[in-house]
C-alpha cells in the first residue's frame, strides 16, 4: 500500500485534539474514551500507510497529491498528461528555490 504523507502542520498530538472533539461533538461527553498514548499505538499499528511529512521535506502538497494521482490513475493517456503536469511544476519548483538561493547567496556576498 502507497504512503500517504499529511502536510508538515499535522502531528499526532493535533490529530488526537480533532479526534477529541469530533467525539465530543458527536456524542456530548467531556472526557474522550481514547487517551492520547492509546491513540498513537492503535494509529502506528493500523495506520502504516498514513505518516506526517517530514519538515526537511522537499515535496509540497501539490507534488504529493500529484504524485498519488499518478499512482492510482489506471489509463495509460491521462497517465502521461498528469505525469507531465506533474514534471513541469518540478521544474517551475526547481526554477524558483534557483532563484531564491541565488538572492540568498547574493545577500551574503554583500553583506
Amino acid at each position: 500500500m502507497p504512503i500517504v504523507f499529511l502536510p508538515t502542520n499535522f502531528s499526532y498530538a493535533s490529530v488526537y485534539y480533532d479526534y477529541t472533539q469530533a467525539y465530543k461533538k458527536q456524542y456530548g461527553e467531556k472526557k474522550c474514551i481514547l487517551s492520547e498514548r492509546t491513540f498513537r499505538r492503535t494509529w502506528k499499528s493500523l495506520m502504516q500507510s498514513l505518516q506526517f511529512m517530514s519538515s526537511k521535506s522537499n515535496l509540497c502538497n501539490t507534488c504529493e497529491a500529484m504524485k498519488l494521482e499518478i499512482q492510482y490513475i489506471i489509463e495509460h493517456e491521462k497517465k502521461i498528461s498528469v505525469t507531465e503536469n506533474y514534471l513541469a511544476h518540478l521544474s517551475r519548483a526547481k526554477e524558483e528555490r534557483n532563484y531564491y538561493n541565488n538572492n540568498i547567496t547574493l545577500a551574503v556576498e554583500g553583506s
